[in-house]
């Protein structure tokens, strides 16, 4: 095991702001993280997953049979759409700064 990779507890509020953010870099380090663990399975994965998680996020996944699953249910919950009214509106209404 590589001694350089830090495993975070995912423990992110659903109304943050931040949160399509956060949750992009976290399921990143998490699959760094599975790659270097030798004879990984599903049901390893998803041990390593609950591990990783706050009660308040395990919540949503208490119920998921396999990693996959729990994983699409998290990116479901946390990975948000963009808007694309409030993106129209930022572009239109932005202006150029000198220099």
């Amino acid at each position: 095991m590589d001694k350089y990779l830090r495993r975070q507890v995912f423990s992110v509020k659903v109304y943050s702001s931040e949160s399509s953010k956060i949750c992009l870099h976290w399921m990143r380090t998490l699959q760094i993280y599975l790659r270097r663990i030798e004879d990984v399975t599903d049901e390893v994965k998803l041990d390593v997953l609950v591990s990783l998680l706050d009660t308040s996020v395990y919540m949503y996944i208490a119920d998921c049979p396999t990693f996959e699953a729990a994983i699409a249910l998290l990116d479901g919950v946390y990975m948000k759409p963009i808007n694309e009214v409030f993106a129209r509106h930022e572009v239109s209404t932005c202006r150029q700064e000198i220099g």
